[in-house]
């Protein structure tokens, strides 16, 4: 899968923000994977960026759990 123009993959990787390696993979995977939900051929930015927020939000819920 391709990425538009306006991905920029420095600006994930290169941020601070306590993403690992397989973070960043997964990120990665799951804009591809929104892509090809929609029926496009290309990554934008957008779709790196909603990756990431649920990257994130997967991180939180995970230190999660009920008594």
């Amino acid at each position: 899968m391709t990425l538009t123009d306006d991905v920029t993959l420095d600006d994930l990787i290169m941020v601070k923000d306590e993403l690992s390696e397989v973070d960043i993979k997964a990120v990665c995977t799951d804009a591809s994977l929104m892509a090809s939900w929609e029926c496009r051929m290309k990554v934008t930015n957008e779709d790196v960026r909603k990756a990431k927020e649920n990257a994130h939000n997967k991180g939180i819920l995970e230190g999660l759990y009920l008594e």
